[in-house]
């Protein structure tokens, strides 16, 4: 390159004297090439000291800066790429060990109002349960039962029992009821000759009623006096050693001790101390009894006995349980009872609500 400038140098000063027809003197033209000569030399001279790095063809200065600065250090941009990772320290995370095995890291929330829980996201992760504690489940509310009044017209009846041999004893002949014109006092029943007694059992009223009305029983949700949710951890940015995870820190509502969680009724792993199982939900078969309705009258005809066949000879008065001297007997008396009545019954509060979907929560000693 400094030979082809010189060479060119030379060519220029000749033009000029040719064009000037000779008026350069030789004086001016020994200073003119040696002046060219010279600037071919400091150019050749800088091209071989100042050159560093060549890219394709273009020669670069080993002192030139990449980013503008005079001194050629490297730019921020490269100067951040020799920063690592920041280790997870501020007030706003912590390194966070595995749980152990079976159990979930969780920022545990327990308050005493549903409305209130806050939410997990976007302070930690997504929600891993919501459960309760001191299930609130009174017992059902009962509507009132009735019954229809007596469909019949009531009457009072007896059974009696006939037997073969000795006082009540061996093949007793079917119960006989007696009703009808026998309540009228016009009936009289004989043991027979055949058998030696019979047994007398006491009056009842027959009636029936109409039918009970539906029972409507009131219940009330279920409730819980205590409420807990637990939620994933949120990672976040940060290096910590022996395989734990930069998290955010938990901070109030949330309980800022460490806490886990797993299903189950189950004891605590050592090194969380604080145990406490809540529910998911609850079975609840609160509810009441269905209505019923049953007849109920009071009989003051009297049930009379008598020694001779065909309700004569001596008689005795409410004769009851086995006879072996009687042959005879009959009703007498009103044979209509008093104060028949429909009488309600059922609508009685049963069944009840019991928690169900244990998960046992267990945390660091602290808030």
């Amino acid at each position: 390159m400094g030979y082809r400038r010189k060479v060119l140098a030379t060519g220029i000063v000749c033009m000029l004297i040719a064009a000037c027809g000779g008026a350069i003197n030789e004086p001016e033209k020994a200073a003119a090439e040696n002046e060219a000569e010279a600037g071919s030399f400091a150019e050749a001279g800088s091209s071989e000291s100042d050159a560093s790095t060549v890219d394709g063809n273009i020669a670069v200065p080993r002192d030139a800066a990449t980013d503008g600065s005079a001194d050629g250090a490297r730019p921020n941009a490269d100067a951040s790429l020799d920063a690592g990772p920041t280790a997870c320290a501020g007030t706003d995370r912590l390194c966070l060990p595995d749980a152990p095995n079976g159990w979930t890291d969780v920022a545990l929330y327990v308050g005493p109002n549903a409305n209130a829980v806050p939410a997990c996201t976007p302070t930690y992760g997504a929600a891993v349960f919501l459960a309760h504690e001191g299930l609130v489940a009174p017992a059902a509310v009962c509507s009132a039962c009735a019954g229809g009044a007596p469909l019949t017209t009531p009457d009072c009846v007896t059974n009696v029992r006939r037997w073969a041999e000795g006082a009540c004893e061996r093949f007793p002949n079917p119960p006989l009821s007696v009703a009808g014109d026998l309540l009228s006092g016009t009936t009289c029943y004989d043991r027979g000759a055949t058998y030696s007694s019979f047994n007398v059992y006491a009056l009842t009223s027959r009636g029936t009623c109409g039918a009970p009305s539906v029972q409507t029983p009131t219940v009330t949700p279920i409730g819980w006096q205590t409420h807990a949710q637990g939620c994933a951890p949120r990672g976040l940015p940060g290096l910590c050693a022996g395989g734990s995870r930069c998290v955010a820190r938990a901070a109030a509502p949330y309980r800022t001790a460490t806490c886990i969680a797993q299903d189950g009724d189950l004891p605590c792993p050592g090194g969380f101390p604080e145990r406490q199982v809540y529910f998911r939900t609850a079975t609840d078969d609160r509810g009441c009894s269905n209505c019923s309705v049953g007849y109920a009258a009071r009989c003051t005809a009297k049930l009379v006995g008598y020694t001779g066949s065909s309700c004569t000879g001596a008689s005795s008065v409410n004769v009851l349980g086995c006879n072996v001297s009687l042959r005879s007997i009959r009703i007498e008396g009103d044979a209509a009872p008093s104060s028949a009545a429909c009488i309600p019954g059922g609508g009685q509060p049963e069944g009840d609500a019991q928690p169900d979907g244990a998960i046992t929560t267990c945390c660091a000693t602290g808030p």
